[in-house]
């Protein structure tokens, strides 16, 4: 199974007295990816805002690298080794990817073979408000992965880019999690967010339900008709 790198128990959040998370968990362990998956308002990011202490839950524990954190602050977590990929635009619009990725390496491990992985060699002068869909999400990708994290948080990573760039991502995020990484991911795209995961999460009426590794989820007698149709 591995060492579990990020825990969260039974976490419930309400907004404007309406419940979106009632007991609602995710993990996920040292060299293994987790896919969340659910239906749109399902409350996936909700959940991964907890995580990453944008929210507060108001019940519900998390520990990260086996230390407890009552109310998690991305900034403590981040010295860490947790890295956040938002759905939203993450980048500064009118800085060169030169820049923007000398500022995320470690000065001993240079960034070029990121760089190369995901095919953005020829794009370091180019700012990111001069790139496309695609280009730009693995930019994005390549600015949190150079900071080397122990566990990587990415909210809808494939979301708007073509096919061939959402192949090249999982790619490289299967790479990440074989070195060592964690991550927990969450899309609607659903036959990509099954190839990049070990284990899968179903979020469902306001909990989550674990349903197996890939190949068992898609056999699932409830998930399968419920969400994958």
């Amino acid at each position: 199974m591995g060492v579990t790198i990020l825990d969260v128990d039974s976490a419930r959040k309400s907004f404007g007295g309406r419940e979106v998370l009632h007991a609602a968990s995710i993990w996920v362990h040292e060299g293994k990816i987790t896919s969340l998956l659910g239906r749109n308002g399902c409350g996936k990011t909700t959940l991964l805002r907890i995580v990453t202490g944008e929210l507060r839950a108001e019940a519900g524990s998390m520990r990260f690298l086996g230390e407890y954190h009552e109310r998690p602050r991305l900034h403590i977590l981040a010295r860490r080794g947790l890295a956040y990929l938002p759905a939203r635009e993450l980048l500064p619009y009118n800085i060169p990817l030169r820049e923007i990725f000398a500022l995320c390496s470690w000065p001993d491990r240079p960034s070029a073979p990121m760089v190369e992985e995901l095919g953005l060699a020829h794009l370091l002068d180019h700012t990111p408000d001069e790139l496309s869909g695609g280009e730009l999400r693995r930019a994005e990708v390549a600015s949190v992965l150079l900071l080397q994290p122990s566990c990587l948080i990415a909210d809808e990573p494939f979301r708007g880019i073509a096919p061939a760039d959402c192949d090249l991502l999982i790619a490289v995020l299967r790479r990440y999690a074989a070195s060592g990484g964690a991550a927990i991911v969450t899309g609607h795209e659903k036959a990509h967010m099954l190839a990049v995961a070990d284990d899968v999460i179903w979020m469902h009426d306001g909990t989550t339900e674990y349903v197996g590794a890939p190949g068992d989820a898609v056999l699932h007698d409830r998930f399968r008709p419920a969400y994958l149709g």
